[in-house]
């Protein structure tokens, strides 16, 4: 999950740097591999980390959360582009996938000393 998400940070950093059509290209493809190291990766985190009696409840929470984060997300991400320009909304996006990678090193697993990477 970490990996993932600074892979993101770097594909979002360079949507806000590149100027030329090719660079596009090859950010898209570090973005599919980025979704394919988080997707379903954030789902097993989730529910390693609730209680045997709350998994499904935990998957069902982890949607709406995201959802409202989206939402949330993508207004602020729309007023950044309007105000100040499309390379900062990317910029905003680095940052928290920055965050959020930095966030991840601080769950701790049932072992004692191991950290989520």
């Amino acid at each position: 999950m970490f990996f993932g998400l600074l892979t993101y940070s770097f594909v979002y950093l360079g949507f806000g740097l590149s100027s030329e059509p090719w660079h596009y290209w090859i950010l898209f493809i570090f973005y599919g591999l980025y979704m394919g190291a988080t997707d379903g990766v954030g789902k097993a985190l989730a529910v390693d980390l609730s209680p045997e009696h709350q998994k499904a409840t935990t998957l069902g929470l982890l949607g709406t959360s995201t959802g409202f984060a989206t939402i949330i997300a993508s207004s602020l991400a729309g007023i950044i582009w309007d105000s100040i320009g499309s390379s900062y909304t990317f910029f905003f996006g680095t940052l928290g996938a920055l965050l959020a990678s930095a966030l991840i090193l601080t769950l701790k697993t049932s072992e004692p000393d191991q950290k989520f990477t």
